[in-house]
């Protein structure tokens, strides 16, 4: 399940065409790493590919201009409130037994929407996040003062702030904090080689059918490398 904009998302002809002037190959995590500390003078144009939006996609932001034209159309809702996302999240996760994962970003991080590419593009990491995942996508774009969702990243320990952006965290069913992933590890040249990396992360911390897990609760884990 995916909730947010479009808290996830336009249709995928909006970016179709798009697409072709992106290149994983050239694309720079030291960059977009820079842009997360507010120093980017330069962002590559990333596109978003993402499957039709469900019923509830639609949003005043979806009916507003891009945020930053020059990105593309938005991936993230401007006007949505986390607490809100994470909770209509928990009741969605609990009901189906699944586990939570919060994608910290913002409108204009390319690495942002090169990941959201890939979770939207990849056959084997949408299927893994359907059958095993809320995904919820949290805007905490602070640039030009704005301080967008700052009681959620303030909630769980303001990772971007450690770590740039985007950074994703794992929740439980219940709501609790399970781990907190820099995403730095995941910079590799190939789209496919991102979803392989993604894609064994997310194995790693879904919930398996019998309850247990190689990931479980306890002390949230901010993890490295894989």
């Amino acid at each position: 399940m995916i909730a947010g904009k479009n808290s996830i998302g336009q249709g995928l002809s909006d970016t179709t065409a798009m697409r072709m002037a992106f290149s994983s190959q050239s694309f720079s995590y030291r960059a977009t790493r820079a842009c997360g500390l507010g120093l980017c003078v330069a962002a590559a144009l990333a596109v978003l590919l993402l499957p039709a939006p469900s019923a509830t996609a639609a949003s005043a932001a979806e009916k507003s201009p891009p945020e930053y034209p020059q990105m593309g159309p938005d991936i993230f809702d401007r006007s949505a409130d986390a607490r809100k996302l994470i909770a209509a999240a928990i009741e969605q996760a609990t009901a189906k037994h699944q586990r939570i994962v919060l994608l910290l970003g913002a409108n204009w991080c390319p690495w942002c929407r090169r990941l959201h590419a890939v979770i939207s593009t990849d056959a084997a990491v949408a299927k893994i996040l359907r059958d095993s995942f809320v995904l919820v996508f949290v805007d905490v774009n602070h640039r030009n003062d704005r301080h967008r969702n700052a009681a959620t990243l303030e909630k769980y320990g303001d990772p971007v702030k450690k770590f740039g952006l985007p950074v994703l965290v794992v929740l439980d069913s219940n709501g609790d904090l399970l781990a907190v992933q820099e995403t730095e590890s995941f910079a590799v040249p190939s789209d496919q080689q991102l979803a392989e990396k993604l894609l064994a992360w997310l194995q790693t911390w879904r919930q398996p059918s019998d309850g247990t897990s190689a990931k479980s609760a306890g002390s949230p884990v901010a993890t490295g490398a894989l």
